[in-house]
């Protein structure tokens, strides 16, 4: 099962997504404050210049986060996305369904890019933010894409393969 370069594939594609779903992805700053998109949802932090000369340094790190606004359906697609592909990498003997799990999961991302473009023009006009920051794990979705296609191109070998040795049967 491993052993197939697909595999490894969507083994990397699994480690990924599961990285973006426990990651913040994207940091909103204002004036006062600033907020950071996380699984729980948006959460509002005080920023350190509003609070450098009130409180001291070591009480600073500690701070409380408050979580202001959610994004479920952000949250449900990434949680989805690496499910599909670890069922997909169990389902090594059904080619054909692997490769229509895999497209299924590679238009999810999509969709994820789609919710997550909404949540942040969304949370920017809601918060007044004027900075807003995408972190590194948004960009793990493109390279999933990118990681999926190369699974399908080896699942298709696979049975292309599997159909010429029944036809030398």
């Amino acid at each position: 099962m491993i052993q197939r370069i697909q595999s490894l594939y969507l083994l990397i594609v699994f480690i990924l997504s599961m990285v973006t779903l426990l990651s913040p992805v994207m940091e909103l700053a204002s004036d006062s404050s600033y907020y950071r998109l996380t699984v729980s949802g948006l959460e509002e932090r005080v920023a350190e210049s509003a609070v450098a000369g009130e409180v001291p340094a070591e009480e600073r790190e500690g701070r409380h986060t408050e979580t202001v606004d959610h994004a479920w359906m952000l949250v449900v697609m990434s949680a989805i996305i690496p499910l599909i592909t670890l069922v997909t990498i169990w389902l090594y003997k059904h080619r054909q369904l692997q490769i229509r799990l895999t497209v299924f999961n590679s238009l999810l991302m999509l969709g994820y890019y789609g919710m997550f473009f909404l949540y942040l023009y969304y949370f920017k006009g809601r918060y007044e933010a004027e900075a807003v920051h995408v972190l590194l794990p948004a960009i793990f979705p493109l390279v999933c894409i990118v990681l999926n296609i190369l699974a399908i191109r080896g699942i298709a070998k696979d049975d292309a393969l599997v159909k010429s040795y029944e036809r030398l049967r």
